[in-house]
């Protein structure tokens, strides 16, 4: 029955908040107690977009499944700038080069403006306004971006796969900028760029990097994994181009399954790695 579905599918995200609030309780580190608002966000979205189906108010199930996208960008933005330039950071002094700390104006300007940009964008501000709101968080995510010297890191696949998931955050926001004075782009494209490309390219060099590290492995990506990256970027770019032109049913296909594709080869170099204990540390 429905009810369930509904009652099975909303409880997850409650879970989950509840099992980090007791991680995150302790810990002395205040940033991660910002993964709570938007995970609860992200629930109430899940509750209203099924309400809305059980009422076939389709126009109320869009609007919380865009709820939903703009709860997963927050994260994006508040993990991906503290992950990236941190790890990018360490691998630059490494080798002895020039490295900027994280600039707090900077981070609070970036909050501020992912704000602004999703009250407007759920909010169907007039297109001035959403104009300025998306070409204002893309400026400023590419300032930030443009201060972790990524650039620097094409030697590194662990490192350039995620700056390319930034860089792929940064189109989404133009893309929705472009939205607004160029009727041939949907208003729809920036989530693919952003779910696909951002989401996903970050998603998989994390996965990838936490793998190897809590294992005992050499932080070293196989020729597999970067493939792996290949593809998710790969499956972005056809997914952007089925969005804005939908030439064929065949481009969302191959997207679809180089996107898989991506995520099997992960499974097959690090499955077996994660299923068994970790390696002795020394």
């Amino acid at each position: 029955p429905g009810w369930l579905v509904l009652a099975i599918d909303c409880a997850l995200l409650p879970a989950l908040a509840g099992l980090l609030f007791h991680t995150v309780a302790p810990a002395r580190q205040r940033l991660f107690w910002w993964t709570l608002p938007p995970l609860a966000a992200l629930a109430i979205a899940n509750v209203l977009f099924h309400l809305a189906l059980a009422r076939g108010a389709t126009a109320d199930a869009q609007w919380a499944l865009l709820l939903g996208i703009h709860a997963l960008v927050f994260l994006f933005a508040m993990y991906g700038g503290l992950f990236i330039p941190a790890f990018t950071r360490r691998w630059l002094q490494e080798r002895g080069e020039p490295a900027r700390a994280i600039w707090m104006p900077l981070e609070y300007a970036t909050a501020l403006a992912m704000l602004a940009f999703a009250v407007a964008d759920l909010g169907a501000a007039p297109p001035g306004w959403m104009l300025a709101a998306a070409l204002v968080a893309a400026g400023i995510h590419a300032w930030r971006q443009a201060r972790w010297r990524g650039w620097r890191t094409g030697s590194e696949p662990l490192l350039w796969s995620i700056h390319l998931g930034y860089a792929w955050f940064i189109v989404a926001l133009l893309l929705r900028a472009l939205a607004e004075v160029v009727p041939a782009v949907p208003r729809e494209a920036w989530i693919h760029a952003f779910t696909v490309g951002a989401y996903g390219m970050l998603k998989i060099g994390l996965m990838t990097r936490v793998a190897l590290r809590h294992t005992g492995r050499p932080l070293r990506a196989s020729p597999a994994m970067q493939l792996a990256f290949g593809l998710v970027f790969m499956a972005a770019v056809l997914r952007l181009i089925y969005a804005v032109q939908a030439p064929s049913a065949g481009v969302l296909a191959t997207a679809a399954l180089l996107w898989a594709g991506a995520l099997l080869l992960y499974l097959a170099v690090h499955g077996r790695m994660l299923l068994r204990p970790s390696l002795p540390r020394g």
